[in-house]
């Protein structure tokens, strides 16, 4: 207890919570804007990042130190330490150089996460926390709709600006099919980051009815710009996966869900009716036999049966060699000399699972599923713990994002790991409230007072 009360008496000085939130969603925001005149390697994300784990020091040098450890703290920095130690021992073995800069953003990450721990101590914090990380989001899903439509030259200016690969090549080639990148760089990692987002705004919804008894006008007017920023996206599992987040809040609001039904239909109708006739042409691409680049699986939709026949035809075949350690993070990069495997063609595994069993091995890919096993079990434990059931839709977006990680390297990728990592963190920082302690103790302890950590 008296430790509970010295969390209590700093409280006002340990979080800032909406200043740490408003630098930690800019950060993850910003994943692929290139620094104006810096070198091709400085990461802006990674600088505000840093800055903002030095004003976290700052404000509370202790911050850190009084983290609670849980097993999720122990599980990431076990995958973190186990993803460089696969990249040292490939390095060395093969004699290729370090893959610095993805060995760099996982630092990030775990400075990210640890910096959104050490910020939240009540769950006032916590929804402070992610208000201030929708801010930025709002940003990128506005540039989104607008790079959907190339309003005010937004699309070339995001292919100077940005570190897009996928947006350039369509560009050079003159395609047609422009999907909205915006600040992330590619449309299935802006999916996920809204994905992400949209599950944070949501679990700000249920908070404010629940508390507030009322449905804020501000978030669910960010909410449909994060709707319609992943329509942007033409990319159909983000989409499918906010629609399912978003009706399943609006049960949840049940009769507070008029107000929130009718801000969202207009804009989100209108962008969905503005961009039906390309939605119906990947539809169509999906689901016709005609011209498929693979003819087996043709029960499967083209993209599906696409993966299919590089998972069993070249990943799975070059995880072999190597099933250990894998082939080092930057083996997609490497295709075609002699230091990657000669079953690898296609660019990229199309999957986060045969990523990480490809690049880090069995050993890797066990610490992945026992990590992302323990998040879903502490998300799920926060969601249904009295108190605290505001958090759900950020279980559900989770979830979603793992099922999405079948077919898009998610947890890879720049756009993803920052903004979800930061947001669970946030939630499994919020001190489980249960009115059972006062009956083991016997000394009338009030609901709500902090009895322990979330696991």
């Amino acid at each position: 207890m008296p430790e509970d009360r010295r969390f209590e008496n700093r409280q006002g000085i340990v979080s800032r919570p909406a200043t740490v939130g408003l630098l930690l969603g800019t950060a993850a925001a910003v994943v692929a804007v290139k620094v104006p005149g810096g070198p091709w390697w400085l990461n802006l994300s990674a600088i505000i990042v840093v800055a903002c784990a030095g004003y976290v020091i700052l404000v509370d040098v202790r911050a850190y130190m009084d983290i609670r450890i849980t097993t999720v703290d122990c599980l990431l920095t076990v995958f973190v330490c186990v993803r460089l130690l696969t990249d040292l021992t490939s390095s060395f073995s093969l004699g290729v150089p370090l893959p610095s800069s993805g060995m760099a953003d996982w630092i990030v990450i775990l400075v990210a996460y640890f910096t959104a721990r050490a910020t939240v101590r009540t769950t006032t914090d916590a929804v402070q926390v992610l208000r201030s990380m929708i801010i930025p989001a709002c940003f990128v899903a506005i540039v989104a709709v607008f790079q959907l439509f190339d309003f005010a030259g937004v699309t070339e200016f995001l292919a100077e600006n940005t570190r897009s690969g996928g947006l350039n090549v369509r560009l050079e080639k003159g395609w047609d099919e422009i999907r909205a990148t915006s600040t992330i760089g590619h449309w299935t990692a802006l999916g996920g980051y809204l994905v992400c987002l949209a599950g944070a705004n949501c679990a700000v919804l249920l908070f404010e009815a629940r508390n507030k008894r009322r449905i804020s006008k501000i978030y669910t007017l960010t909410l449909a710009c994060l709707v319609m920023g992943t329509l942007s996206t033409l990319t159909f599992a983000p989409i499918i996966a906010v629609l399912l987040i978003l009706a399943i809040t609006i049960l949840q609001l049940r009769k507070n869900a008029g107000y929130l039904i009718g801000l969202l239909i207009g804009p989100s109708v209108l962008l969905a009716g503005a961009i039906a006739p390309r939605l119906v042409t990947r539809f169509d691409k999906q689901v016709n036999s005609e011209n498929r680049v693979v003819s087996e699986y043709s029960w499967l939709p083209e993209s599906v049966a696409y993966r299919m026949e590089i998972w069993l035809n070249e990943a799975l075949p070059a995880s072999v060699h190597r099933p250990v350690v894998g082939w080092g993070s930057g083996v997609y990069s490497r295709i075609g000399l002699d230091t990657a495997p000669t079953e690898l063609r296609w660019m990229s595994p199309e999957s986060e699972w045969v990523r990480t069993l490809v690049t880090g091995g069995y050993v890797l890919l066990a610490a992945q599923l026992f990590l992302i096993g323990a998040v879903i079990r502490g998300l799920y434990r926060a969601a249904t713990t009295d108190g605290q059931g505001w958090s759900a839709p950020i279980l559900w977006a989770t979830v979603g994002i793992v099922l999405m990680s079948f077919v898009h390297s998610h947890f890879a990728n720049r756009g993803v790991p920052l903004a979800l990592w930061p947001i669970i963190g946030v939630i499994l920082a919020i001190p489980v409230r249960s009115s059972e302690s006062s009956d083991r103790r016997g000394r009338g302890t009030q609901i709500g007072q902090v009895v322990q950590a979330s696991p």
